[in-house]
């Protein structure tokens, strides 16, 4: 199985054992999580930012959104639980979005996210990959944030004062061959002009990682649970 599928069994059974009759899924791409959670019987709507996503959501009979994280433009309270799935790192403020998720969320939000294990050399040299790549996606506008810390994430609910924190990190670093990781990084150079600086960076990576290889990404796990909800 693919590690990160493993990862994302988690996150359905953290959904699970708060029986949500309702959620909205922020970032929802192609809907994977709204036909997940329609099959077990629960109501799911979707958040996109891009309307051509919007548009063949519906067409494939979902209900979705077209709005910014940061403003999702629902009353407060809104869905029991609200769900970003590997999509809070391409939002345009981190802070300001779990902030309107504890708003439109009645029991909990969650979050599911990459996260790496710096004290493993592979993961450090995947971690370093991982900038390298979202450095090139930040030069031609797209928004493809660093990992986001535990920090970061509790810090709004924190803030709310109203919500049980809860963190968990999962890892199975599975090897990424060089060939792979080239094949990424080669995909990468062709979306940008000028590309010979970030080529001596790449390098400096793949130097690394063929002493101490690359693993895949690891995930974290993050729940805040309203107090009313324990």
């Amino acid at each position: 199985m693919n590690p990160h599928e493993g990862y994302r069994q988690d996150l359905l059974a953290a959904i699970e054992s708060l029986d949500p009759r309702s959620l909205l899924d922020v970032g929802c791409g192609d809907g994977g999580l709204l036909r997940e959670m329609l099959d077990r019987g629960r109501t799911c709507v979707g958040v996109e930012i891009e309307e051509e996503h919007v548009n063949t959501l519906k067409e494939s009979g979902f209900e979705a959104m077209l709005c910014r994280a940061d403003h999702l433009g629902v009353p407060d309270r809104s869905f029991d639980v609200v769900v970003f799935e590997y999509s809070l790192h391409h939002v345009d403020n981190i802070e300001r979005a779990l902030l309107e998720a504890a708003r439109v969320a009645r029991r909990a939000v969650l979050v599911l996210d990459p996260w790496f294990d710096l004290s493993i050399p592979s993961q450090r040299i995947a971690h370093e990959f991982d900038l390298w790549l979202k450095t090139l996606d930040r030069r031609v506008g797209m928004i493809h944030w660093p990992s986001v810390s535990a920090e970061q994430l509790a810090k709004p609910f924190r803030v709310l004062g109203s919500f049980r924190i809860d963190c968990r990190y999962r890892l199975t670093p599975l090897a990424i061959s060089l060939e792979r990781m080239l094949e990424h990084a080669r995909d990468q150079l062709a979306k940008v002009r000028n590309p010979f600086e970030r080529e001596l960076a790449l390098e400096a990576i793949v130097d690394r990682a063929r002493l101490d290889g690359i693993s895949e990404d690891g995930a974290i796990l993050f729940s805040a649970v309203r107090a009313g909800d324990l």
